[in-house]
């Protein structure tokens, strides 16, 4: 019982650790970020801000999503994101309400003005330019042979 106990105790602080790692978002909102780029981002835009090509192309305004998903509201969203609205169609045969609800968590961490995931690693620098060398003259040539 007790070595139970502690194989618990010890399996939890791992997750939490993982949870808690800088730079890297929790396994939820990895999950909701990866749904979304992949079933949602063509009409709501890579920053969930509407911006998709899809709408543009129907003609047909995607909401803004980043930053937008009340907790209070969730049973309505997951509703409208399973079953569809309006041009909207619904996804409960491309994922279950655990991936809908995943997507609701990475929604929520955007921030609603510029669509910036908060768990995105910063840009790589681009590797700095060696400094120009003056090009060189071509070798001479050698001397023509008299004969």
């Amino acid at each position: 019982m007790r070595r139970t106990a502690v194989m618990g105790w010890l399996a939890l602080g791992g997750a939490v650790a993982r949870a808690e790692m800088p730079g890297k978002a929790p396994p939820d909102r990895e999950r909701g970020r990866d749904v979304y780029a992949r079933d949602c981002a063509a009409c709501h835009g890579p920053t969930a801000l509407g911006e998709g090509p899809a709408a543009a192309a129907l003609g047909v305004p995607a909401p803004p999503l980043a930053g937008r998903a009340p907790v209070r509201a969730e049973a309505e969203q997951l509703r409208i994101i399973l079953d569809g609205q309006g041009a909207m169609p619904g996804y409960a045969a491309v994922f279950d309400e655990a991936d809908a609800r995943k997507v609701l968590l990475w929604l929520r961490a955007l921030d609603p003005a510029t669509g910036a995931d908060p768990d995105a690693k910063p840009p790589a620098k681009p590797p700095a330019k060696p400094p120009a060398t003056p090009p060189t003259s071509p070798p001479a040539a050698p001397p023509a042979k008299a004969g």
